[in-house]
């Protein structure tokens, strides 16, 4: 923010190009499939690190009462299509209710007897975590807008002398609207009085640019306005 008007104009300028790369997320959300995929089918036949082909015969009959290979492949899919067809939507929009739901409280025996246990474990110690995949998405797009922000603030200050009231004062010579929170889709919070613009966070909840407190579960992620 030291640098000169026209430098820091520019700078707004190229952050644009520094989105989070949705078609090679979408990519590396394939190449991980294939590789879950292979594995699951893989396991199935009984294919284990062990070079004893009696051996992976009887661990492919074994766990056959207990893993349903397409089932649990079409678990990892579901997960993934979730997450590729959220790229473009802020994280709240995302519909995570059609997630496939994993019942890892149920007892072992329980998960037995529902037939696919193996399946279930596998599901979540293999499966990517959709939500965090998510939530590091949101938090790039948000670092790249607030960073966004705080060079127009600059640049306004450095012309008036003085911060907006709005950021909306912002629109349209910086930005063609009020740049949006990518955790909620509505425009970013700004606190003039108290120098900071701030994203409601992963919990969606506006907790007046409140940062991360470890006695709390709630919190904002707010970038100050040190100038």
């Amino acid at each position: 923010t030291t640098l000169p008007e026209a430098d820091l104009m520019g700078l707004i300028r190229e952050l644009d190009s520094l989105g989070p790369n949705k078609e090679g997320l979408t990519n590396a959300l394939k190449v991980e499939y294939q590789m879950q995929r292979k594995y699951l089918d893989d396991f199935a036949e009984g294919k284990t690190s062990t070079t004893n082909s009696g051996e992976q015969t009887q661990i492919s009959i074994g766990i056959k009462a207990f893993f349903n290979a397409t089932k649990t492949k079409m678990e990892f899919a579901q997960s993934a299509r979730v997450i590729r067809d959220g790229m473009s939507k802020p994280f709240g929009e995302i519909p995570w209710s059609d997630l496939p739901v994993v019942e890892t409280n149920r007892s072992i025996l329980k998960r037995l007897i529902k037939g696919n246990a193996i399946g279930n474990i596998l599901f979540e110690l293999l499966g990517p975590s959709s939500k965090s995949f998510s939530k590091r998405k949101s938090r790039e797009e948000v670092s790249v807008t607030a960073t966004q922000l705080l060079l127009a603030l600059k640049i306004y200050k450095m012309r008036h002398d003085k911060l907006p009231e709005s950021l909306s004062e912002l629109v349209p010579e910086f930005f063609p609207q009020v740049p949006l929170d990518d955790f909620d889709g509505k425009p970013f919070r700004y606190l003039p009085g108290k120098k900071l613009i701030y994203s409601v966070g992963p919990d969606l909840k506006d907790s007046g640019g409140e940062g991360f407190h470890k006695n709390s579960e709630d919190y904002d992620l707010p970038f100050p306005i040190e100038f």
